[in-house]
C-alpha cells in the first residue's frame, strides 16, 4: 500500500511536470489562466536548472529538442519527489519525537519522611 502511494505521488508529479513543460513550450497559450501558467512556470524551474547544467548552453533558457524536454521533465519529477520524501521523513521524525516526549513516564514523586507511613 505504501509503494502504491509513492507511485501515485510520482505519477502526479510527472503529469504536473509534463503540463508545465507543455505550457512553457507552447509559449503560454491563451486558454491557460495566467495564474496557472505562472505557477507551472515556477514548478518547472528545478528541472530547467538541471537541464541547463547538463545539456543546455550558456544563453539558452528552455530546451529546443526532445532530449532536453525529457531531461527537464524527468529531472523535475525526481527533484520534486526527493523533496517530498525529505519532507515526509523530517515530519515523521518530528512527529515521533513529539509523541515520545508526551508519553514519557512522569517523574517520581518525592514524599516527605514524616508522611511516608501508610497509617492515618
Amino acid at each position: 500500500m505504501l509503494r502504491a502511494r509513492w507511485l501515485i505521488v510520482a505519477i502526479g508529479l510527472l503529469a504536473a511536470s509534463v503540463a508545465a513543460a507543455c505550457v512553457r513550450a507552447y509559449r503560454y497559450p491563451a486558454f491557460v489562466p495566467r495564474i496557472v501558467a505562472h505557477t507551472l512556470d515556477q514548478f518547472i524551474e528545478p528541472g530547467l536548472a538541471l537541464w541547463w547544467l547538463t545539456l543546455g548552453g550558456a544563453f539558452q533558457s528552455f530546451p529546443a529538442n526532445w532530449t532536453g524536454y525529457c531531461v527537464t521533465v524527468l529531472g523535475n519529477t525526481m527533484l520534486w519527489l526527493a523533496s517530498v520524501v525529505l519532507l515526509v521523513l523530517v515530519a515523521g521524525g518530528a512527529r515521533r519525537r513529539l509523541f515520545r516526549r508526551q508519553h514519557r513516564a512522569s517523574p517520581a514523586v518525592v514524599v516527605p519522611a514524616d508522611r511516608a507511613t501508610l497509617d492515618p
